[in-house]
């Protein structure tokens, strides 16, 4: 990813690499065939690079970070409720159950 120099862990080293790219395409795709595109731009942009009209509705925004911090959330608490209804099944059984040289057994 944007050249064999790239080091995946060194941040800077990876916005050089990634600054380096864009340069390289910008300087090898003719300007007439390249968009340099900033979502803030919404819909104009693309629809004028596109050739179709530009849609009637609203530019879909979503704050991206915020999205799959949500998504962690949400995973991590149902991974939660799943380990304490697991957790809370074993100790209730745990009485009725006695481990020997053949697994499990249920008195």
């Amino acid at each position: 990813m944007y050249g064999s120099q790239a080091n995946c862990d060194d941040d800077q080293k990876l916005l050089v690499a990634y600054e380096r790219w864009n340069g390289q395409v910008k300087q090898t795709v003719p300007a007439e065939q390249l968009l340099v595109y900033d979502v803030r731009q919404r819909w104009e942009p693309l629809g004028k690079v596109l050739k179709v009209p530009i849609p009637n509705e609203p530019f879909p925004c979503i704050d991206e970070r915020k999205v799959m911090l949500a998504l962690k959330n949400k995973v991590c608490r149902l991974l939660g409720q799943y380990f304490n209804i697991l957790l809370s099944l074993l100790l209730a059984l745990r009485p009725a159950m006695h481990f020997s040289g053949n697994g499990f057994h249920f008195y």
